[in-house]
């Protein structure tokens, strides 16, 4: 949807002449060098409305965790803990920081109710947003402009997606250089639940050299290559 695309109908509450920031996530693992999607958000709106706007292929890959995630913002933990059973990703970050000397005090707070316009943020300055255990996303806030001229005048319109790239399937989590084909679930060689494996990775950690399976029960797995893009 472009960022001058007009509405025809009746806006239900127009929103000329607030504040809207433009978001830049990158995909995981890859810094600043590609931008997954951006959106144009209202001051008004509360995290959890940019957060439901992210679309990450691993969240259609891992559903045992996809409701569970943070932003990292200046300093605090911004968790996601609105479904029942939603994991506080940042208890252990803040658990292991308070046993260090000498290291600043971490926040967490709900993002649920916290608006985007009563963040402390820097313009241009990389944060973190992180889902599926491991799935982690640098995010920058670009700019910061006043809703006028062609921008959409809804309050229902946003976030606006100003423009969003092919959705692309993860990395494998052993590697963390190829691309994942397999996912598995409470699998006793993985550090999390469910994990992402490449060919070679999942081969080596489940296979012998002859073919056979190293071990049994061997974790109940999904092909991601069959998943459509």
């Amino acid at each position: 949807m472009a960022v001058g695309a007009a509405t025809r109908r009746s806006p239900t509450t127009d929103v000329g002449g607030e504040l809207a920031l433009s978001v830049t996530v990158y995909h995981p693992s890859s810094s600043l060098s590609e931008p997954m999607s951006r959106f144009l958000v209202l001051g008004r709106q509360p995290l959890t409305d940019l957060r439901d706007a992210i679309q990450c292929s691993s969240d259609r890959h891992g559903q045992a965790l996809a409701k569970s995630g943070y932003f990292f913002i200046e300093g605090i933990f911004y968790n996601d803990m609105r479904c029942p059973g939603a994991l506080d990703y940042s208890k252990n970050i803040i658990d292991w920081m308070h046993e260090q000397e000498g290291r600043q005090p971490l926040v967490a707070r709900s993002m649920d109710g916290v608006r985007i316009d009563q963040l402390t943020i820097r313009l241009r300055c990389p944060y973190l947003y992180a889902h599926q255990g491991n799935c982690e996303h640098v995010l920058i806030f670009d700019s910061v402009r006043v809703v006028s001229g062609d921008m959409p005048r809804d309050a229902q319109d946003y976030p606006v997606v100003v423009f969003t790239t092919r959705p692309r399937h993860p990395g494998c989590y052993g590697c963390e250089k190829s691309p994942a084909r397999w996912i598995s679930y409470d699998d006793i060689h993985a550090d999390r639940n469910p994990f992402m494996w490449c060919d070679h990775c999942f081969n080596h950690f489940h296979f012998n050299a002859n073919g056979s399976a190293s071990y049994q029960p061997l974790p109940h797995v999904e092909d991601l290559s069959t998943v459509p893009e």
